[in-house]
């Protein structure tokens, strides 16, 4: 079945979504509850909950050699098990076994009192008629905004999740790093190659436990799934923030679907996996709901915090320090401003932090604990540091910072007029710490990582700033009066910018770079479902080991044309008389008619042009003892075959009870195991 068919999408993206239900939405209504009427800070609260305990738990498991399907379910049955029976002790016990009585002679003795149950029938429903009343009421009064909402949202997910939709090749270098770490960690393998964290690994090994689909289908769905999300993150951050749901929809608009403004070529990776975006989904939630505890003190809001910091912490190190510094930007604020209100919960929520630092770290003992060493690729990465020049602002730029000059200048005149707790100052002075390192940070201290990914962070910052902006100019609107339904007029004003920049930027999907043919990728996939685990072998280059690793076994094509002599019989080694017995007997070898190669505009391009070389040479070699195997075994099967592309297939006679020497040798899926790079 062709990957991009609709049934073959529709088979998988439900598996999907089933699975993100179950351990995302569901199964969070047991395990956290918050309280308030605010959909939006239950969802994130439980988001950040969840995956805080599945990171733990995925740690856990994996440490002691035990991360299973059933362990996980047996973990989660535990706890949803005490919470619901030992939170309040054996009285709570008590009260659970006797409860099917109680409901059984309360139902007997109403059986006897008609009159009296229907009464209170009718009286429960013109209750619950009367609340849905005033629900639609107000449902009505906020239906522009939620169709609008959505119309942004479908749009956002249109552009992130095309490309994973269509083409079944991993965007981007470091989604092979993703994919290989995650199958590592269902291997109940920590930290592979070097310490780096895991949390977000763990997230997506525990989704494809449960999803039953290949793991390049959960790889390829996550990403644009998180890059949705952290646009619907940035609407609930925006609109409660300021009050306006419009001004949320405004800046969801300009990171969800002009948000290459800000982020350049680093658009692209929002239809990629990578742990970065996955932290910068808790970044401003978590934020929000530190000024929330500021404001209100509600424990509550202090925990979905720290839970929000304790994922990033455990997700990526980078998106952290950010984390840390709008938390400082927060507390500095409140002691400015708010020192005698407000003194006791800025001690509290810097302990709340200090306490997610000291869980982040540890990761870093376990790896340690483990003998391993500080990843090379990440390490070499956060070590680089050159001569960086200040980042060029554009006029959106400059709009934000109008924005957020506008946003500090209000803040402080409600501050000292009507003395109200109104978050303007809390947001406006973590934009502005945000803004000096996205600006100063790369250029004084010359660190590439700076200057590199603070972009990320002020993409991410802007579309809220703008949103704010917005909100002030519709207050003042509203002032006017010129209308009786205001909410519609600035509806149709917003429907306006929305198109107008829509048409004037070209909004096209996104497409990200490649590594290697898409139809080597779908061939992949192919030969994954036709045979069992384990009993298939691919010959290829390096991204076909990160696709068999977990599911069949691979061999650099470099190492196939050293060890196998193409004038005996198939695959027999030089020193040997007989086929190999110690790899399996479906044997696929990829052969790249053109090797490809990414655009050579890329940075990227510089690095890897040895290995296209090496490349070229291989395949020019393969050729050549394809000739020679022609000539002494006959023609071989060819399993797929197009213009780039051809991929032959090897049938070896069955070993019997011999096993591939991998197999027999523990979970090494590969003769040789390559060197990892981040980019």
């Amino acid at each position: 079945m062709p990957y991009a068919s609709f049934f073959n999408q529709f088979y998988h993206l439900s598996h999907f979504a089933f699975a993100f239900w179950l351990l995302f939405l569901f199964l969070p209504r047991f395990l956290f509850r918050p309280s308030g009427p605010d959909g939006g800070e239950r969802f994130f609260h439980r988001l950040a909950g969840i995956v805080l305990l599945y990171i733990g738990v995925g740690y856990t498991l994996a440490f002691i050699k035990l991360y299973e399907v059933l362990a996980l379910l047996a973990v989660l049955i535990l706890i949803i098990y005490r919470r619901s029976l030992f939170r309040k002790g054996g009285s709570r016990i008590g009260q659970t076994a006797s409860f099917p009585g109680v409901v059984f002679y309360d139902a007997l003795d109403l059986g006897f009192r008609l009159k009296l149950f229907w009464q209170r029938w009718f009286s429960h429903e013109g209750r619950l008629m009367s609340r849905g009343r005033e629900k639609f009421s107000h449902f009505r009064q906020e239906l522009s905004s939620k169709i609008l909402l959505l119309a942004v949202l479908a749009a956002a997910a249109y552009l992130r999740f095309y490309d994973a939709l269509i083409y079944a090749a991993p965007p981007l270098s470091d989604s092979y790093v993703t994919l290989a770490w995650m199958k590592y960690i269902e291997e109940r393998v920590l930290f592979h190659d070097g310490i780096y964290p895991q949390g977000f690994h763990i997230t997506l090994a525990t989704l494809h436990k449960f999803s039953g689909i290949d793991t390049l289908y959960v790889l390829k769905y996550m990403g644009p799934l998180v890059g949705l999300l952290i646009t619907v993150g940035l609407y609930f951050v925006t609109s409660r923030w300021s009050k306006n749901p419009f001004a949320g929809i405004v800046a969801a608009s300009f990171y969800g679907i002009f948000g290459f403004i800000w982020l350049g070529t680093d658009w692209e990776r929002q239809a990629a996996t990578n742990s970065q975006e996955f932290a910068l989904l808790f970044l401003l939630p978590s934020l929000y709901f530190y000024s929330r505890y500021l404001q209100g003190g509600r424990r509550g809001d202090l925990w979905a915090a720290w839970f929000g910091y304790a994922v990033i912490g455990l997700v990526h190190s980078f998106v952290f320090l950010y984390a840390g510094v709008g938390l400082g930007a927060f507390l500095f604020a409140a002691l400015l401003f708010h020192f005698r209100t407000l003194g006791k919960r800025v001690l509290v929520a810097a302990l709340s932090g200090i306490g997610a630092l000291i869980l982040s770290l540890l990761p870093l003992g376990l790896g340690k604990l483990l003998g391993r060493e500080i990843n090379h690729g990440a390490s070499e990465f956060l070590n680089s540091y050159g001569d960086v020049t200040f980042p060029v602002l554009h006029l959106w730029d400059y709009a934000g910072l109008t924005a957020l000059l506008l946003m500090l200048l209000i803040g402080l005149i409600l501050r000292f007029t009507s003395h109200q707790e109104r978050p303007e100052l809390f947001a406006g002075m973590m934009a502005l710490f945000f803004f000096l390192l996205y600006e100063l940070g790369g250029h004084y201290t010359g660190s590439v990582v700076l200057a590199t990914r603070s972009g990320s962070i002020w993409a991410l910052t802007v579309p809220l700033l703008l949103g704010f902006a917005w909100s002030y100019l519709a207050g003042g609107l509203r002032r006017l009066k010129f209308s009786s339904k205001p909410a519609r007029i600035e509806a149709i004003l917003l429907v306006i910018l929305l198109v107008g920049l829509a048409y004037h930027e070209k909004i096209k999907p996104i497409l990200p770079y490649k590594m290697e043919w898409n139809a080597g990728v779908e061939q992949y996939l192919r030969i994954a479902a036709t045979h069992r685990p384990l009993t298939w072998m691919i010959v290829s280059q390096n991204e076909g080991y990160d696709l068999a690793l977990g599911n069949g076994y691979h061999m650099y094509l470099g190492d196939f044309l050293a060890r196998y002599d193409p004038n005996r019989p198939p695959l027999t080694r030089a020193d040997t008389e007989e086929p190999d017995r110690d790899i399996p007997t479906e044997i696929y070898i990829y052969h790249e008619k053109k090797v490809f190669r990414v655009s050579r505009s890329m940075q990227i391009y510089q690095i890897l042009a040895p290995t296209y070389e090496r490349r070229e040479e291989e395949n020019r070699r393969f050729k050549e003892w394809l000739t020679a195997y022609r000539q002494a075994n006959g023609e071989p099967e060819i399993y797929y075959e197009d213009e780039v592309l051809a991929i032959y297939h090897i049938s070896l006679p069955n070993p019997g009870e011999s096993k591939p020497f991998l197999a027999r040798h523990g979970a090494k899926r590969s003769i040789r195991r390559r060197r990892w790079v981040l980019f």
